[in-house]
């Protein structure tokens, strides 16, 4: 069965933040690169072109964490055309993940 979210209804209940770069993750057999577009706490939505399976179980380097605790372990519960939706087993931080947000979007603004 091939679980889509373009017909389902909204589930989330956290706040979604945009975000557009480059994401490393890995599952025990190997390790792929795709684009994170999407985050909230407790997931993200990855861009790839990568055909991994709805519940295979993933280690993330979260971008913007600046602490030495930056992967997640997550596990994919949908995928569409255009990559996977995963769930983190733990929670990213919100105030260091806020923080580091608000100072790249602060380097990205004074480098226009």
């Amino acid at each position: 069965m091939n679980a889509s979210r373009e017909n389902s209804f909204e589930r989330r209940i956290e706040p979604r933040y945009s975000y557009a770069g480059n994401i490393f993750f890995a599952t025990t057999r190997r390790f792929y690169e795709g684009r994170l577009t999407n985050f909230s706490a407790h997931g993200l939505f990855i861009k790839t072109r990568e055909n991994l399976s709805i519940g295979q179980s993933l280690t993330i380097a979260i971008p913007f964490l600046d602490d030495d605790n930056d992967k997640r372990h997550g596990r994919i519960v949908w995928q569409n055309k255009n990559g996977f939706g995963v769930a983190l087993l733990e929670a990213m931080p919100a105030k260091k993940k806020n923080q580091s947000m608000q100072s790249k979007e602060q380097l990205r603004k004074n480098a226009a």
